[in-house]
């Protein structure tokens, strides 16, 4: 199969991928082989046209949409860099392609819903590894938010957000897909606080940005390609805790208490922290996640081997991995 120049061919995985001739990219990442484990969708690249074999399924052929034009940007001048969209408009997808055309820029994922590197409830923030599709549910940190939404706590997801980009000049930023009603104050604010060099938003949404950002905006067109289901959702969100929880073994709560107030002071029923979602801690650093498990004595399920508090979420998880609010 032909790649033109300056052209994207979509294809579909799971599927194994060769370039036999010429040069070319998936998600800003140049091989000669590529492995997409997962159903996903995604586009092949090449600046002047490659041969590619595959047994990848085939979804269409569009003209390139200049995304690896703003990685290459972004790489020579560096900066801040935030990717604002509505839900499946590719904002994970060219985040990734930024962050891996770029040297030593530190990658942050703020969607508490469909995160791309941790799990979901998580923020998190990655430095020097190559991001795929797969989460790599890896992080350099990470933060616990303890809800799926930021509109439970809008203001606390803003402290997390400068938590993990303070201090840091070449950064690029994924966020949710929350932008209707007080979702579009929440991402004004967001830009406020974290001021970015670089704002870059799908559809040309003006309502998005503060004013006196007008002049750092680059407006995108979404390709509308991969459009997921509610249900779809649900069923990735499971799948990446049954890959996280899947070595876990159950150890011994530390004392309860301490840090119980995890996003705000709660009133919560016993019967309903069964499967509860937990930030774990170790000397006041976010580690790891864990699930609450009610025996004789408070138990923790979880992979992470040490850790001395935790944080209450606001979900549980049952039995199949599913989750339920608790409030």
């Amino acid at each position: 199969m032909k790649v033109e120049p300056g052209r994207y061919v979509v294809l579909r995985g799971p599927c194994n991928l060769n370039v036999t001739q010429g040069e070319a990219q998936i998600l800003g990442i140049a091989k000669k082989t590529y492995v997409i484990a997962s159903e996903t969708t995604f586009s092949i690249f090449s600046a002047r046209g490659a041969e590619i074999e595959s047994d990848c399924s085939y979804v269409t052929n569009l003209p390139a949409l200049g995304w690896e034009n703003i990685g290459e940007i972004v790489a020579m001048t560096g900066g801040r860099v935030i990717v604002i969209g509505a839900q499946d408009s590719g904002k994970s997808y060219l985040s990734k392609l930024i962050y891996n055309m770029t040297d030593n820029f530190l990658y942050v994922d703020l969607d508490v819903g469909q995160s791309s590197l941790f799990l979901p409830s998580f923020v998190s923030s990655i430095r020097g590894k190559e991001l795929f599709f797969e989460n790599p549910l890896m992080f350099t940190r990470l933060e616990f938010f303890g809800d799926i939404t930021p509109s439970r706590d809008p203001k606390r997801h803003i402290i997390l957000a400068t938590k993990l980009t303070e201090s840091e000049k070449n950064v690029v930023i994924d966020t949710d897909g929350w932008i209707n009603n007080y979702g579009l104050v929440h991402k004004r604010r967001l830009i406020e606080y974290l001021d970015p060099d670089y704002i870059i938003v799908f559809n040309r949404n003006n309502k998005l940005i503060p004013r006196e950002y007008i002049d750092r905006v680059i407006y995108l067109s979404s390709p509308s390609v991969n459009q997921k289901k509610k249900s779809d959702r649900h069923i990735i969100r499971r799948n990446l805790y049954l890959r996280y929880f899947k070595e876990a073994k159950v150890r011994e709560a530390p004392t309860f208490g301490e840090r119980v107030k995890g996003i705000r002071s709660l009133c919560l029923n016993f019967d309903s922290l069964e499967g509860l979602i937990l930030g774990l801690i170790k000397e006041n650093r976010v580690v790891g996640a864990g699930l609450l498990h009610l025996a004789e004595s408070l138990e923790i399920l979880t992979p992470v081997n040490e850790f001395d508090d935790f944080y209450l979420g606001l979900i549980s998880l049952d039995r199949e991995w599913r989750e339920r609010r608790i409030l």
